[in-house]
């Protein structure tokens, strides 16, 4: 904690995990006490820095990250962390700086920067593997699979998520378990292996509910919708979303909210409801841009087109599709010697997105 020169306080401590993700009933409470400080907190990191005490700044951030992430403060916490690991020594403890290298990537992640995030998962991972810390390390490698999947080399996402979940089962990691599931579920749907996804995204439900994780459980249901979504059943997409959606709402998750509410969108425009349709992408979309996550963003074009198409717009839905094309190339390589080929027939949002 910070010591009492400092002027502020130190972070309510955020519930136990041991995959980054939380694993608590008291989600909601947590992020509204840090929101209430926030501007403490703020002091606090600033005199951290000015004070050169790197150690104590990488806790901080560390335990600051996961409130970055779900309220969307993504480059306020990557500036923060690059301050720190920028100046960090031998002489920090490398656990802390271990964790720290994990709450970095998340933030890179999220902000599409997947090359960057992967560099501070591999140091992360090479400290975890040098000390011994297999629960992290079953993490990691899952997180690098999600780096793979970012860079559309799913052959390796599935293989880095499937030796993460192997190693966290051999260590009884209930949590270590879910995540890797729910990272399996995301990969293989995304590969078009459906069957695949659902079973990994249903045990992984399962799994959340029984410990008590809220934040994960709407995730699981996310996944399901995803599913749902891509095979065109629209009344599953409502049945999971409308729950991933009431959870996030109460626990104050944009991003989850956001999503959900474009799956929605989607389930709208498949049964004829444009309306609906309109309303759910427009919150989703003015969600996305006002935190600045610039993947959703891109989602969010392509649904906006969609429903132009449906209300028979065509030059507004063609230019909505361009955009989201135009913007989104960059995202991650996709050129054949950098990257696997991932055909319309085993993506369907792919297919979406190019037709």
């Amino acid at each position: 904690s910070v010591t009492r020169r400092t002027p502020a306080r130190c972070p309510p401590t955020w519930p136990p995990r041991s995959t980054g993700k939380v694993v608590s009933s008291e989600q909601s409470e947590w992020l509204e006490r840090v929101e209430r400080e926030h501007d403490n907190l703020r002091a606090a990191l600033a005199w951290t820095s000015q004070g050169a005490n790197v150690d104590l700044g990488l806790r901080l951030c560390t335990a600051l990250w996961p409130f970055w992430q779900r309220r969307c403060h993504l480059a306020e916490g990557r500036r923060w962390f690059g301050d720190f690991l920028g100046r960090a020594s031998a002489t920090v403890d490398p656990d802390v700086l271990a964790s720290a290298y994990v709450g970095a990537a998340w933030l890179a992640h999220d902000q599409d920067d997947f090359e960057r995030a992967d560099e501070l998962f591999e140091s992360s991972l090479h400290i975890d593997r040098a000390i011994g810390t297999s629960a992290r390390t079953a993490a990691v490698l899952a997180h690098r699979g999600v780096m793979a999947r970012g860079q559309g080399r799913y052959g390796a996402a599935i293989a880095l998520v499937g030796d993460s979940l192997a190693l966290a089962r051999s260590a009884g990691d209930e949590v270590g378990v879910a995540y890797a599931l729910f990272r399996l579920g995301l990969v293989t749907r995304e590969h078009g292996e459906y069957d695949r996804s659902a079973a990994a995204y249903v045990e992984c439900l399962a799994t959340y509910r029984r410990v008590g994780d809220r934040s994960g459980e709407s995730f699981a249901l996310l996944g399901l919708g995803d599913i749902a979504r891509d095979r065109g059943d629209h009344a599953q997409v409502v049945i999971h979303c409308e729950q991933s959606l009431a959870i996030t709402r109460d626990l104050g998750g944009q991003w989850g909210i956001a999503f959900a509410l474009n799956n929605l969108a989607l389930a709208a425009v498949m049964r004829g409801d444009l309306e609906e349709a309109a309303h759910a992408a427009g919150e989703a979309l003015v969600t996305f841009r006002a935190h600045g996550i610039r993947g959703g963003v891109l989602e969010l074009l392509v649904t906006t087109g969609q429903i132009s198409l449906a209300q028979g717009r065509r030059d507004e839905a063609r230019a909505a599709l361009r955009d989201a094309v135009v913007q989104g190339w960059p995202a991650g390589r996709r050129s054949p010697e950098e990257s696997e080929r991932v055909t319309p027939a085993s993506r369907p949002g792919h297919a979406r997105l190019v037709s």
